[in-house]
């Protein structure tokens, strides 16, 4: 179920590819989430899971894509927003 960024179709490159191939079903939910703007206790209360959860799925997140902080959540997040809409 793995969708194709266009970045991808068009030859370009980006350097959270590997990232976004690399997330489960549930990281990529939370990181689309994240990247509306949502909150981890609305994106909890929206999956019908604990907010520790979300919490956990995004610090694994931040793990795979070897950013630390807000800073790089929110490029990760404007990459993931860009070419997975």
């Amino acid at each position: 179920m793995s969708q194709v960024p266009p970045f991808v179709e068009s030859g370009m490159t980006n350097p959270f590819f590997h990232v976004f191939e690399s997330l489960t079903s549930r990281e990529r939910t939370i990181l689309q989430l994240a990247a509306q703007d949502h909150t981890c206790k609305e994106i909890a209360a929206r999956m019908g899971i604990t907010k520790g959860t979300v919490e956990k799925h995004r610090k694994n997140v931040l793990k795979k894509a070897g950013v630390k902080g807000k800073k790089g959540l929110q490029r990760l997040l404007r990459q993931f927003e860009l070419h997975f809409r």
